[in-house]
């Protein structure tokens, strides 16, 4: 690489890590590059339940979406109905993780936008919709290891548009809140 240093390291025996630094910028200046293992390498537990890298098993009555495409990359996501209201978490993992060892903010925006447009599509009666905004304001953040958490509300309703809005919780932390309109779209079938 020329005049960069490559550093390769291990965290937890699961993720793998490069760092590359320029010389010229000295030792405070790293540039991270994480791959992870492959969604294959989790592990179920007995009662198929997913096991993660610590050992920890996700919390009782949480079912994971099966949720191919980019959402596999991130994921898993989790939900569970609540009297009357669909909840969504996942549990942070060192691939959500930052050069600052906390959540990525991108991270907690995908899932954001998961859980929200589930909900936004629910209430269409499934029909198809896409985000065509969505706002966050950060207000706290998430370590690696958390489980985050949040339960989206329609906030309108028309026969285009649905406004949708969730914090994103940890602990009884809030970490964000998050406000967002999806576009219906035509069936052209």
């Amino acid at each position: 690489m020329g005049r960069y240093m490559v550093c390769e390291y291990l965290t937890a025996g699961w993720m793998r890590h490069y760092a590359v630094r320029p010389p010229t910028l000295g030792r405070n200046f790293l540039v991270a590059i994480t791959w992870s293992q492959r969604e294959a390498e989790r592990t179920m537990t007995t009662d198929g339940a997913r096991s993660f890298p610590d050992g920890a098993s996700f919390p009782e009555g949480w079912t994971a979406f099966d949720d191919p495409g980019f959402i596999a990359l991130t994921g898993p996501v989790y939900h569970r109905g609540e009297a009357g209201e669909k909840a969504f978490a996942f549990r942070t993992e060192e691939k959500h993780g930052n050069l600052v060892g906390i959540v990525h903010g991108g991270m907690l925006l995908t899932f954001a936008d998961r859980a929200l447009s589930i909900v936004a599509r629910d209430a269409v009666d499934g029909a198809s919709c896409v985000t065509i905004e969505m706002n966050a304001h950060f207000v706290g953040a998430a370590k690696i290891g958390d489980v985050v958490e949040t339960v989206p509300e329609i906030v309108r309703k028309t026969s285009s548009l649905i406004f949708v809005r969730g914090t994103l919780t940890s602990g009884g932390r809030s970490l964000a809140a998050i406000s967002g309109i999806w576009k219906v779209l035509e069936d052209k079938a």
